[in-house]
């Protein structure tokens, strides 16, 4: 929660050469945790950091990779609400 508050308030200041790597690896854990709300939280700071690059047209890599992440966890969301359909 912490990191999406931080990514809508102050991305400038979370989004550091230094810090990349370590936050975008937070967003990918977070998005793929197994509990709603902090997966959530995770789709959050990923909306939040997919915003402050598109509006700053920075970092075309890591908005890809972000864009790749969504769509596999609404692949996973639409295969799991498939298989609790059939049952």
């Amino acid at each position: 929660m912490a990191l999406s508050v931080a990514l809508k308030v102050t991305p400038q200041r979370v989004w550091t050469d230094s810090m990349q790597k370590s936050v975008s690896g937070t967003i990918s854990k977070l998005v793929a945790a197994d509990r709603i709300p902090i997966c959530v939280s995770g789709l959050r700071a990923a909306g939040h950091l997919l915003k402050y690059l598109l509006d700053n047209e920075l970092s075309p890599a890591t908005v890809t990779e972000l864009e790749t992440l969504l769509v596999k966890v609404t692949s996973t969301i639409t295969w799991c609400d498939v298989e609790k359909m059939k049952n």
